[in-house]
């Protein structure tokens, strides 16, 4: 499939002409002063169009199959299964491609230079994070993991700002676990924990994040620096809940769906997970109640015409803010119900990598894959919670239904990708 991907006419045309008109280290100067400080992901970026699409159509089809398999490896059961059970967790985790908006997997993934801050700068996240979640479990961690993890850490986390949150969130608080236990640290993980800090403040810190500002405000969002507090919070908040009921429905149907399968029998929160269920699979029926937020007129690549408010939404935007804004507030107690402090954390986490978004005035315009890190969090939280399902028959069957929905959710925006090829 990537043998047919060719470069964009906008940022991949963008950075080939600098690959190949300036060096590495004016290049980086350069974007650094009058850009943003994602200096690693933009040296990855220089390098591959330098060397051309060949190169970026061989790795990223390593990297696109190398991230479910490292979270394979993250999630895997330590009991050796055999048959279908052996298979059930890497089907599910292939499939988690297709149980997101097609356009957040195209941007994400398939787009040249966006698969590169994306989905290339995850899978080096996530192997850094192998080891450190064995460490949590257990298992010692080796001072030789530093040797391959510092240059990794140097490039996921001056990628894409939620990226680098993310991963300085979850080591954070596995080390506070590691601390409430009482337990030793060793040296490795604290140097690690410096090499993030340091190069989260390179990509803070860059002069040229105001003039990204500015420009971006310019020219997709004139009223983004007179917005009060409150009016950042809704528009936010509306385009976060809209996300979840639309991008990541079928995400927040397993999650609903594998705390149904893995719950006593007499568990009161079963019925109202079952009703938040059948809501999100509406949409796939067009019936739009519940789901259209106000956001559905708005086109990623085009600046609005109207921005989103308070005094734009429809009942029927309402009703469906609300039903969201609820099942939204139940997931977290559900979570923390089912994990306690842990899965509920990673909920927050997931919230949190969109809500980032709240400082940025390409909220609108930097498309679906904003949601990407999300989606990811949100299928490792249903996974988790599908281990502790008992009933081996119930596992298969999610697993099942799982390649389903995938399958149901690709075809039902067959539209979209047709739309955008033609």
């Amino acid at each position: 499939m990537l043998c047919k991907i060719h470069y964009s006419d906008g940022d991949d045309a963008f950075f080939d002409s600098y690959a190949h008109s300036m060096n590495l280290v004016d290049y980086l100067q350069w974007r650094y002063v009058t850009w943003t400080g994602r200096l690693g992901a933009e040296s990855v970026v220089f390098g591959t169009f330098t060397l051309g699409i060949w190169f970026w159509r061989f790795v990223n089809a390593i990297m696109v199959a190398a991230l479910p398999a490292c979270l394979y490896h993250i999630l895997k059961p330590e009991n050796k299964l055999t048959g279908f059970s052996a298979i059930r967790l890497p089907l599910i985790l292939v499939i988690g491609y297709l149980l997101m908006d097609i356009m957040t997997f195209g941007h994400a993934a398939i787009w040249v230079n966006g698969s590169i801050f994306y989905t290339w700068a995850i899978v080096a996240a996530l192997i850094i994070l192998i080891p450190f979640f064995k460490y949590l479990k257990g298992q010692k961690y080796s001072p030789k993991h530093l040797i391959y993890s510092i240059p990794l850490s140097l490039f996921a986390v001056t990628s894409i700002e939620q990226i680098g949150f993310s991963v300085i969130c979850i080591w954070v608080a596995g080390l506070c676990y590691k601390l409430y236990r009482k337990e030793c640290v060793p040296k490795a993980i604290w140097i690690e924990l410096a090499v993030f800090i340091f190069a989260f403040a390179i990509l803070y810190f860059a002069p040229g994040n105001a003039s990204r500002i500015a420009t971006e405000t310019e020219n997709w969002y004139p009223q983004f620096a007179a917005l009060s507090i409150a009016e950042h919070s809704f528009i936010t908040l509306q385009w976060m809940l809209s996300s979840f009921a639309n991008e990541g429905k079928a995400l927040f149907i397993l999650l609903w769906l594998a705390s149904i399968l893995s719950a006593p029998k007499k568990l009161k929160s079963s019925i109202p997970a079952a009703l938040f269920i059948i809501a999100a699979l509406l949409p796939f029926a067009k019936i739009e109640l519940f789901s259209d937020i106000g956001l559905n007129a708005i086109d990623p690549a085009i600046r609005p015409e109207t921005f989103p408010s308070i005094s734009g939404m429809s009942l029927c935007n309402w009703v469906a803010f609300t039903w969201w804004s609820i099942a939204t507030v139940f997931t977290g107690i559900l979570l923390w119900n089912h994990g306690k402090a842990k899965l509920f954390t990673l909920f927050i986490l997931a919230i949190a990598t969109e809500a980032l978004m709240y400082f940025s005035p390409t909220i609108y315009a930097s498309g679906e894959r904003v949601f990407y890190i999300a989606d990811w969090i949100l299928l490792g939280i249903a996974i988790h919670i599908w281990h502790s399902i008992q009933n081996e028959k119930h596992k298969n069957a999610y697993a099942i239904f799982v390649i389903c929905i995938g399958i149901l959710n690709a075809v039902s925006q067959v539209p979209i990708i047709l739309s955008k090829l033609g």
